[in-house]
């Protein structure tokens, strides 16, 4: 290692030299130049550097893969990244290759990059290995299955190193535990998934306006929250038909049944709204409620229901929680209900109005017919 270290100074001092000589050069050319001068080429000058190059690309990689080599081989695979490893290993052995055809008129340093290149070579085929232990989806449940296979006991140890793997033999086995890491990778990503949709949700908040002098806020702009609701929907009923769910199948049942909830509530609410909205005014009448006494009592029940709905909203109007209200879906099915009969009742009520006042009625559909007329004339 010394030597290597020692050659790549050298290599850094020699390049050094050779910049400062080749900004030298090209100042002497710019002042012939403005003289007027054919410019030096500095033959030597420019061959040293030709050949330089390869030289030190040569030495820094084989430094660099020394010194990466013992992290990778006999550090804690616990902190490395198996596919950034893989691809700087890939790197040093096309550089390698290229180099020992470059360097094919210097013997030296053409074994030296053909010598390093067949230690990557190596090392190349502990990769799957690397990448099979520094799976991040492995669970505790992985790695008994993999202990299995391997018929020794196997942990994820923080002072585990590549070499301690290598020593075990898990290269004999690399087939069926390419199979194991290849479903825990799957289970890691959908639970990734899971989890990633949940956060989503977290800062979801509904939005409320005041509604005239009533003193309760209503639902606004649900549109997004609904499109949202169904793409998430969507991506539950398929996550939960993957066979690599059943490590979580219990919490992503949970889930989808959540967002199922959540879309029967947001449906029943919007519906319960928009009735509400309709006949608030109408039974906020004295003589309405003198009246229609009937429908005005499953009024006021509906209407004490829906202010507790859109209270507790208030409180708190992140979606998850506002929808977790205590058997939100129930009393809302149960107020939507009520309104029907009460708007059967109002709509009878009404009939019986019109009957009693014949003229009045010929007349106010007269002046409506004329006013469509007039309406499609202008």
């Amino acid at each position: 290692m010394e030597e290597m270290v020692e050659n790549a100074g050298m290599v850094d001092y020699l390049v050094k030299l050779l910049q400062e000589d080749k900004r030298e050069a090209d100042a002497i050319n710019a002042e012939e130049q403005l003289l007027d001068f054919d410019p030096s080429p500095f033959l030597v000058l420019q061959s040293m550097l030709t050949l330089i190059d390869p030289l030190e690309k040569l030495w820094h990689t084989v430094l660099n893969f020394h010194k990466s080599h013992e992290v990778w081989y006999y550090g804690s695979f616990m902190v490395l990244d198996a596919d950034e490893v893989k691809d700087e290993v890939e790197g040093m052995f096309r550089t390698l290759y290229k180099l020992a055809k470059t360097l094919y008129d210097i013997p030296g340093s053409k074994r030296v990059a053909e010598m390093v290149r067949a230690k990557v070579e190596k090392f190349r085929h502990f990769i799957p290995v690397l990448q099979i232990v520094c799976n991040k989806g492995l669970q505790e449940r992985h790695w008994k299955q993999m202990s299995k296979v391997v018929g020794i006991p196997l942990t994820p140890d923080p002072q585990a190193t590549l070499s301690d793997m290598i020593e075990i033999g898990l290269p004999k086995f690399i087939t069926k535990l390419e199979e194991i890491s290849v479903a825990a990778s799957k289970e890691y990503a959908l639970e990734r998934n899971l989890r990633k949709m949940k956060e989503e949700w977290d800062d979801v908040q509904f939005e409320c306006v005041a509604y005239r002098d009533t003193g309760v806020e209503i639902l606004s702009a649900v549109d997004d929250i609904q499109v949202m609701l169904d793409d998430h929907i969507l991506k539950a009923q398929t996550m939960r038909g993957s066979p690599y769910v059943k490590a979580f199948e219990a919490e992503m049942q949970l889930w989808e049944a959540k967002l199922i909830s959540m879309q029967d509530i947001l449906d029943s609410w919007l519906q319960c709204q928009v009735t509400w909205l309709y006949l608030e005014p109408i039974f906020s009448s004295e003589d309405i409620m003198r009246q229609m006494p009937d429908e005005s009592k499953k009024f006021r029940t509906v209407d004490k229901q829906w202010r507790a709905i859109m209270n507790n909203t208030k409180q708190d109007k992140r979606v998850l929680v506002a929808t977790d209200f205590k058997d939100m879906l129930l009393l809302l099915k149960e107020n939507n209900s009520l309104l029907d009969e009460i708007q059967k009742g109002l709509n009878d009520y009404l009939e019986k109005k019109r009957l009693f006042f014949p003229r009045q009625f010929i007349i106010n559909w007269i002046r409506f017919r004329l006013g469509r007329i007039a309406s499609t004339l202008t």
